[in-house]
């Protein structure tokens, strides 16, 4: 058939395993490898001779997985693993960048080894094994979703795949005569019908975190509902609403010096957002940028814009600034042209103004939680004459460390023996204020969530931004954890996620902020909310909301995970343990007898409504949720009696481990506030 379309690109490594196979595989002027020995910019092809199974590439480039027919498979992140007989197309930087522009469907992928190049074709005859691969994995994935008897709607599926196949046998009708657009337009409706049979196998939970964090730009009520009416129709939950921006407030603030910001012309976008979210079903928690008082980007030229606009309080409060070990006031973001400053989380007078905009807030509106942000040190700026340029060199902090350890800060550098004491100094000032706005907060409403976002490189976070999280989790301080795992592949974003909840050891809900915002493909973006539900994680968090919808994602998840709406936030048991206890019964009768045989005897469904009569009527209070675990431990132990097949004792098990998850996690905090 005509080729419509061909490129030929050069690739910089064929399965490289050495340094003499790619030179800028390796660190410069080392023999140590970057992962995947896959240099910055580059392109590199893996096939079977690579020697290993996967490519072992890191998270930051793109991977087109093809088969041996030159089939592209799917887009991945890293570390894919190598398809039999056929390669993978790897890269990382500019090369990832037109990695990303590359169209997967109706592409025949093929190489030229020995002249180092790789050749992209479309004609009518890749438009077609496109096609009838994108039937192959319908019809697959739709068959495993039988076998796991996952909670998807068959009927439809099913229709997909017959409408997918009426698609392909129109396309392979078409005669040799056929023109191209005609051909090509046959092959879309293939593909069309194809993504909508996949999205359609994705199966939606009931009970869910679905979080976006969001800065306001609306100036009237009207502009407030029309937003939080997309989040809604989107599947969303809950609006982490930046509430404090850079040292303004999104209100009409009472305290001496807060200024509201700028864009919203004197509307009071927090109290908007509050009563529309409220009537729409939505919880608003005040996200809070907490040290972080003025971000000032750079002009065209390369200098700062008006400190006036952008940091107010750096010029009302010039002593209260953190300053670096070189004597500066503000991190210098070189990359993203920006200067950023913080409060000096030792100094009193800026503690209490944090603390009195956190209270202010609470009080004054009917909020359903609070979020800490920035609640660490700046990351350094680049070094000085070979030497980090941390921040926390003020007066106070340095006289301190020097009074309580007898040892000059200045001194001590990364590879000195007291340089994590020196560290955990500077994390204490920050510990101590979660201490007191937790406190604060509890005492203004009992019930009040408290969450943070976090880096889930923990080391890293000790090491560079002093931010020791897991010590407010487990003094219970802390309801939920939100990592900004922000990758574009999923495996790393189900390790923080996996890690997060091992640490938080049940005394806080752990859910995963991901980025809407890096391009990643839609099914790299499904297959990382996907990771975070197999780890049993709360729930997601989209960063933001403006690149959300500016990909149409709500589409994207209505269409699949988000099918249904949220019933229950998993952190409110009242609801939540009903609602699992409901979805149980239901999926038996409605998926699992169906699918897999059995009656309801066989699945003792009156056990599980004598505990969804008991849940309803539950306090949750300490024995009341004390008593729910028990009745979930028993029918988790009952479970493995069963006459059922496995897939549907594997999916029974999964949901009364989840229902035992929200209730430990509750039953910690409960333990935690009496004892505060």
């Amino acid at each position: 058939m005509k080729v419509y379309h061909q490129e030929i690109w050069e690739y910089h490594a064929l399965s490289p395993r050495t340094r003499e196979d790619n030179p800028k595989g390796c660190f410069p002027g080392s023999d140590s490898p970057f992962p995947g020995r896959r240099g910055e910019d580059q392109l590199i092809v893996y096939d079977q001779a690579y020697g290993q199974p996967t490519t072992g590439t890191n998270c930051w480039g793109v991977e087109l997985l093809v088969d041996a027919a030159g089939r592209i498979l799917t887009v991945a992140g890293g570390d894919s693993a190598i398809p039999e007989n056929g390669f993978v197309v790897s890269g990382v930087g500019t090369a990832a960048d037109r990695l990303l522009k590359v169209e997967p469907f109706g592409t025949r992928v093929s190489l030229d080894r020995s002249g180092g190049r790789i050749m992209w074709e479309v004609s009518g005859e890749s438009l077609l094994a496109s096609a009838q691969l994108a039937v192959e994995q319908l019809q697959e994935e739709l068959g495993q979703a039988r076998q796991a008897l996952l909670d998807i709607d068959y009927t439809l599926a099913e229709q997909k795949l017959a409408d997918a196949r009426q698609a392909l046998s129109q396309l392979e009708a078409l005669t040799e005569a056929a023109g191209e657009a005609e051909r090509r337009e046959a092959a879309q409706a293939v593909k069309r019908v194809c993504a909508q049979g996949h999205l359609a196998c994705q199966p939606s939970l009931r009970v869910e975190k679905r979080a976006v964090w969001y800065r306001a730009m609306e100036t009237s009520e009207a502009a407030v509902e029309k937003t939080l009416r997309y989040a809604k129709d989107a599947g969303l939950t809950a609006i982490y609403l930046e509430t404090w921006i850079e040292g303004h407030s999104i209100w009409p603030s009472e305290i001496p010096g807060i200024e509201m910001w700028p864009d919203l012309q004197g509307f009071d976008a927090l109290g908007a957002f509050v009563r529309v979210g409220h009537r729409l079903g939505l919880e608003i928690h005040a996200w809070v940028e907490t040290f972080l008082i003025g971000v000032v980007p750079h002009s065209e030229k390369g200098k700062p814009g008006a400190m006036e606009r952008y940091a107010p309080l750096a010029l009302t409060h010039p002593d209260w600034l953190l300053e670096s070990r070189q004597g500066l006031r503000y991190s210098n973001r070189v990359y993203d042209r920006m200067d950023m400053y913080f409060f000096n989380p030792m100094e009193e007078g800026a503690r209490n103004l944090v603390s009195a905009v956190y209270q202010e807030m609470a009080s004054r509106y009917e909020l359903d939680g609070v979020s800490f942000d920035y609640v660490r040190f700046p990351e350094p700026n680049d070094p000085v004459d070979g030497k980090m340029d941390d921040f926390g060199y003020n007066s106070n902090l340095v006289g301190a460390y020097r009074q309580q350890y007898g040892t000059d800060p200045y001194t001590i550098t990364e590879d000195h023996p007291e340089w994590r004491q020196w560290c955990h100094f500077r994390a204490e000032q920050i510990n101590t204020f979660v201490y007191r706005v937790a406190d604060e907060m509890r005492k203004m409403g009992p019930h009040f969530s408290l969450s943070v976002s976090i880096f889930a490189n923990y080391e890293v976070a000790m090491t560079l931004k002093y931010q020791e999280t897991m010590d407010w989790v487990s003094k219970g301080y802390i309801d939920e954890v939100f990592t900004m795992s922000y990758y574009m592949d999923e495996q790393p974003v189900i390790e923080e996620t996996r890690d997060t909840i091992r640490r938080a050891d049940d005394m806080a809900y752990a859910s995963t902020g991901i980025s809407a915002g890096l391009g990643v493909s839609e099914e790299t973006f499904l297959r990382q909310l996907k990771g975070i539900r197999s780890e049993n994680a709360a729930g997601s968090a989209f960063f933001a909301l403006a690149e959300f919808r500016g990909r149409d994602y709500g589409r994207l998840l209505r269409a699949s995970l988000y099918r249904h709406d949220a019933i229950a936030s998993p952190d409110q048991v009242r609801q939540s343990v009903p609602a699992m206890l409901s979805e149980i019964l239901r999926k038996v009768r409605e998926i699992y007898i169906p699918l897999a045989g059995g009656t309801e005897q066989d699945y003792e469904t009156a056990q599980y409504e004598l505990a969804l009569a008991a849940a309803r009527v539950n306090p949750f209070d300490s024995d009341g949720s004390r008593a729910m675990l028990e009745t979930i431990a028993g029918l988790l132990t009952r479970l493995e009696q069963l006459s059922v097949g496995e897939p549907a004792r594997q999916q029974l098990r999964r949901d009364l481990e989840r229902t035992a998850y929200l209730l430990r996690v509750h039953q910690k905090r409960l333990t935690a506030r009496e004892h505060a």
